[in-house]
Parts: structure tokens; sequence; C-alpha cells
């Protein structure tokens, strides 16, 4: 879909809105690889010749072959030897309100348990190992917690955090973050796709701070365009299909 003027501009109104700490003197870790990094992504019309490079769930992957767990410890350390400079994490959590690391919402494809993983407690997801996805090879990894991977990944690699639950969980993923000391070492975002969410995630991006770097997810092909982003009529010929 190609947006029309009126559709463009209120995706560039909210992306200013929800955009504050990239815009702004947000602060840089004090030292290590990660220091050029988020310079680069702070500063990035001083960058516009340079492709930064991100690992898709930690980096999981080898020319297109799945080689490791996704979303483990092993993969953030082959992102950072092969020079990667962020990693995507994807954040749920437990049953006893511990934030975890693991993208899909059930257990079966990712690790050697089954079920859902908001029905298990930390405890329990521990005994979880995680897996190499196609060739079902049981790794000596769990599944990890937020703060685990945060800190292996500390000062080595930017962490993009992909936010699985609430806009109003986003508040206590940079206070861990910001607890370990990498409140400039993390990306965060988060989905919007309708109105509502809008206004869910602005509520939360007061409480984040500016000291950690938000990044939206425009998502309008979710569930279709919001109320107030339908002002004219779209071309026939530049009309998304049914």
């Amino acid at each position: 879909m190609r947006p029309t003027m009126p559709i463009l501009a209120s995706v560039l109104t909210g992306m200013l809105m929800l955009f504050p700490s990239l815009a702004g003197n947000a602060s840089m870790p004090e030292n290590g690889r990660a220091t050029q990094i988020r310079a680069r992504l702070t500063h990035a019309n001083q960058w516009r010749g340079h492709v930064m490079v991100v690992a898709h769930r930690a980096g999981w992957k080898d020319r297109g072959q799945v080689v490791r767990a996704e979303n483990s410890l092993d993969a953030i350390d082959a992102a950072v030897a092969i020079g990667v400079e962020a990693v995507e994490l994807d954040v749920r959590r437990s049953a006893d309100g511990v934030l975890v690391v693991l993208h899909d919402a059930t257990l079966e494809r990712t690790t050697t348990c089954q079920g859902k993983v908001s029905a298990h407690t930390l405890a329990e997801l521990k005994t979880c190992r995680l897996v190499v996805e196609g060739e079902r090879r049981v790794t000596a990894e769990s599944v990890p917690t937020l703060a685990e991977m945060l800190s292996h990944a500390k000062g080595r690699i930017l962490v993009n955090v992909d936010n699985k639950l609430e806009a109003a969980d986003l508040p206590e993923i940079a206070h861990l973050a910001r607890s370990l000391g990498m409140a400039d070492g993390i990306l965060l975002k988060h989905a919007i796709w309708n109105e509502q969410r809008l206004a869910e995630t602005q509520s939360a991006l007061v409480d984040i701070g500016a000291d950690v770097a938000f990044m939206p997810i425009f998502a309008d092909d979710a569930v279709g365009m919001p109320a107030s982003w339908r002002r004219s009529p779209l071309p026939s010929a530049r009309r998304p299909p049914n």
C-alpha cells in the first residue's frame, strides 16, 4: 500500500511524538564497541553512507540456514563475532511475572517444553532447553531472562527489544535496562496499528524516559487504517487489496 499525503502526515507526526530520545541528546555508553553503534543511531544523518546491520532474533542463521538457537546467548556471541551492530530480541513474561526472551507465545517450536510461555513460572522455563529449529538439536541453554540477555550484550552490541507484551509493559523494560546500566544500550520497539495502541504507547513513553531510545512499528496493514487516517479516498489504482 502506498500512503496518501494525509496518511503519511499522520505517520510522520506519530513518529515525531514517539521518537523523542533519538532526536534529543540521549546519553551513550561510557566505553566499548556499543559507543560507536549508539552514536551511529543517535546521529544517523552523519552516517548516511553507513548501513546498520541488525541480527533478527539475535542471529540464529548463517547464509539463510538455521545453525543455532534463536534468542540465545550463543546467537549474541555469533552476532558480535561477525561485526553485527544490533541484535533483536523478543520479550514475553512468565507466569510469575519475570521478563523472558522468546519469540513465540508457545514453547513447542524453540524449546523442549510445551504450552504457553505465560503459563509457566521462571523455574519451570529454566528446565526448558533451547533447540535449533529444523534439526531439533537440543542446546545447553535454557529460556533466558531479559536481564540475562541484556547483561550478556552489555557494551558489546546494541539490543533492539521487540515488545511482545502491552504498551504498559514498556516502562518496566526500560527500568530493567536502566538498572543494569544499559539505558543507552537498548532500542525499544512496539507495534502500533490503530489509534488505541498509539494512545497507549504515547502514555507509556512518558514513563520510559528520554534516556531510552524508542522505535515505533507502524503496522497499518495488520487490521486496516485508523479512522483518522481515512480523510480522503485512495485512487482505485492505489487502493489496498481486500
